[in-house]
C-alpha cells in the first residue's frame, strides 16, 4: 500500500508534488469523485481530415462534476510520456489525481458521414486496470466510473467502492470491448444483474425510468426486460419500426406518458446527462410550486471558440425564456430538462401540432402554460449537460430545425425574442456612427456608453452563468456580444427557406 501511495501523483492548482502521507489526503472529502482512463483519441473525419486530441469520458463527466457546484476530484490514469494530464484539465475547479500507465487508452475513430455515431473503433492501447487500493485514501460521496472499455473497472472495484459512497457508471466501458484484431465491439453485460443494484444515479425515494423503444432489435429489448428484473425503476415499452409508418418523437413520447405510473413527469433525450444526483430530486421538488417544471440544460463544455459560441448562445438564449417564466409569461420550455403532470397532459387532449416532428417543449407547453401553474428550478445541481455533435455547421443546422416552430409563436413571444437582439443592434450602429463621424466629444461620449454597457453586461452574464452552472463564459463574452447578431441574422435568412424535416 505505501508503495501505491508514493506513486500517486496529486495536483492542486496547478502545482504537481508526491503524496507520502496519508494523513494529508484524508484530510479532504469529495461530493464527487470521477474515475476513468486519460483517452488519447485518433479521429478522422468523413472528408479525410485527422485530429489527435486527449479527451475521453473522464474528461467531459470531470469537467462537468466541476462546473456543477459540488466538491470534485478525479482520478485517472495515463502514460505521462504520451499525453499531458495538467493541459487537458488546466483550470478546473477540481482536485486532480492520477497514476502512470504503461500504456494511454488510444482510440482510433473513423467517420464515414457527417453523423458522428457511424464510425468504426479501433483501439490503439488499453489503459491499466483501476483497482480500489489506488485511490482508498480518496475519500468521496459518490464514485462516477467513467471509463471507455470493458476491463477498466472490473465487478470488485464496483463492488467494494459501494461500500464507501454511492456509485454511478458510464455504461459504454461495460459494453465495448476490444476484439482480437483491435476493433471494438458492443457486448452484452455479464454481470449486470449483480452489479446493477448496486449503482444509484439519482437521489430521490421513489421513481421510474420510462423507456419507449422504437427499432425492429428484439435483442435488444428482451435485454431491457431482463435489466428491469434487477433495476425495478425500468419500465420500457417498445414501438414496432415500419418504415410506411414512421414514428414522429410525439408519438413515442405519447407511450411513453400513457405506460407511466406516476402522476409527475419529467422529460429528457438520450444525449443528456445530468450534472449531479440532484437533478430529480430539484426538479421533482418543483411540483409543489406548480403542474408545468422548467429547468435548464446547458451544452457539454468541449475545446475551440466554436464549442465556446455554441455554449454561450445556449445560455443566452434560455436566458429569454427563463426570465419571462420568472416574470410571470412564461411561453415555452426546453425539451432536454422539463416536465409536467398527466393531468394537465390528457387535459389537453395531448400533443398538438402532430404534423410537424418538432413543438413538444414549445408549441405544446404554449397551449397549456399560465402564470400560476409554472415553476422554474434555476440550480447547478438540476442542470442538464447536452452532447455536442459537431461545430458551428452542425449547431446552425440544429437551430434551424428547431426554429421551424418560431413562425407559430404568438405575436407578442416574436416581439420579446426579437426586442434584446433588435436594441442591441441598433446601439452598435449609433456607437459606430458617433465614433466615426460625430465630433471627438461625442466620440469620447459613445466610448463611454460602450464600456458603460459592457461592464453592465458582463456582470449580468456573470451572474446568469453563475446561477446556471456554467463555466469559463465571461472571459470571452464580448466577443459572443460582438458575433450573434451575424449569426442570428444568418439563421434568419435560413428559416426563410422552409426545411422538409420538419414536417410530417
Amino acid at each position: 500500500m505505501q508503495t501505491h501511495l508514493c506513486a500517486l501523483q496529486y495536483l492542486e492548482k496547478g502545482v504537481a508534488h508526491r503524496s507520502v502521507r496519508r494523513k494529508e489526503k484524508m484530510e479532504k472529502e469529495y461530493d464527487v469523485l470521477v474515475v476513468g482512463p486519460v483517452s488519447l483519441d485518433h479521429n478522422i473525419d468523413y472528408l479525410g481530415n485527422e485530429r489527435s486530441e486527449v479527451g475521453g469520458a473522464v474528461v467531459a463527466s470531470g469537467w462537468a462534476a466541476a462546473g456543477s457546484g459540488a466538491k470534485a476530484a478525479i482520478f485517472c490514469k495515463l502514460n505521462p510520456e504520451e499525453a499531458d494530464v495538467n493541459e487537458r484539465f488546466e483550470g478546473i475547479k477540481a482536485d486532480l489525481y492520477w497514476k502512470p500507465s504503461a500504456h494511454t487508452c488510444s482510440i482510433r475513430n473513423q467517420y464515414f458521414t457527417a453523423d458522428k455515431e457511424k464510425r468504426a473503433c479501433t483501439s490503439l492501447g488499453k489503459c491499466d486496470p483501476f483497482r480500489f487500493d489506488e485511490m482508498a485514501d480518496i475519500k468521496t460521496k459518490m464514485y462516477h466510473f467513467a471509463g471507455l472499455v470493458y476491463g477498466d473497472f472490473d465487478g470488485e472495484l464496483i463492488r467494494e467502492s459501494a461500500k464507501h459512497g454511492k456509485v454511478a457508471v458510464d455504461v459504454q466501458c461495460m459494453l465495448r470491448h476490444v476484439e482480437p484484431d483491435k476493433t471494438m465491439a458492443f457486448h452484452d453485460w455479464a454481470d449486470k444483474k449483480e452489479i446493477l443494484p448496486l449503482i444509484v444515479a439519482q437521489e430521490y425515494p421513489d421513481f421510474e425510468v420510462v423507456i419507449v423503444y422504437v427499432g425492429r432489435d428484439t435483442d435488444f429489448y428482451d435485454d431491457l426486460v431482463r435489466i428491469k428484473q434487477s433495476f425495478p425503476q425500468i419500465t420500457a415499452t417498445k414501438i414496432e419500426l415500419n418504415p410506411r409508418f414512421p414514428i414522429s418523437p410525439k408519438m413515442a413520447l405519447n407511450v411513453g406518458i400513457k405506460s407511466a405510473h406516476y402522476e409527475h413527469l419529467l422529460f429528457t433525450t438520450p444525449d443528456v446527462y445530468p450534472t449531479s444526483d440532484r437533478w430529480l430530486s430539484l426538479m421533482a421538488n418543483g411540483f409543489r410550486r406548480g403542474e408545468i417544471v422548467l429547468g435548464y440544460c446547458g451544452m457539454e463544455r468541449g475545446k475551440g471558440f466554436a464549442n465556446y459560441l455554441i455554449r454561450t448562445w445556449r445560455m443566452m438564449h434560455s436566458v429569454d425564456w427563463i426570465s419571462s417564466a420568472v416574470c410571470g409569461r412564461p411561453y415555452r420550455g426546453m425539451r432536454q430538462n422539463y416536465g409536467f403532470t398527466k393531468r394537465l397532459y390528457f387535459g389537453a387532449n395531448g400533443f398538438s401540432h402532430l404534423n410537424m416532428n418538432i413543438g413538444e417543449d414549445d408549441l405544446f407547453m404554449s397551449r397549456i402554460i399560465a402564470p400560476g401553474n409554472v415553476s422554474v428550478v434555476l440550480s447547478p445541481r438540476a442542470t442538464l449537460r447536452e452532447k455536442s455533435w459537431g461545430g458551428l455547421r452542425w449547431w446552425i443546422g440544429t437551430q434551424r430545425f428547431f426554429g421551424g416552430a418560431i413562425p407559430f409563436y404568438p405575436l407578442w413571444v416574436k416581439n420579446f425574442i426579437q426586442w434584446e437582439l433588435g436594441s442591441r443592434i441598433l446601439f452598435w450602429l449609433a456607437a459606430i456612427v458617433a465614433l466615426a463621424v460625430m465630433p471627438w466629444e461625442f466620440k469620447i461620449a459613445a466610448g463611454v456608453l460602450l464600456l458603460a454597457r459592457f461592464a453592465i453586461v458582463l456582470v449580468e452574464a456573470r451572474r446568469i452563468s453563475r446561477r446556471l452552472g456554467e463555466e469559463k463564459i465571461c472571459g470571452r463574452y464580448f466577443l459572443y456580444d460582438l458575433l450573434s447578431p451575424f449569426f442570428a441574422l444568418l439563421l434568419g435568412l435560413l428559416l426563410l427557406r422552409k426545411d422538409e424535416r420538419v414536417w410530417r
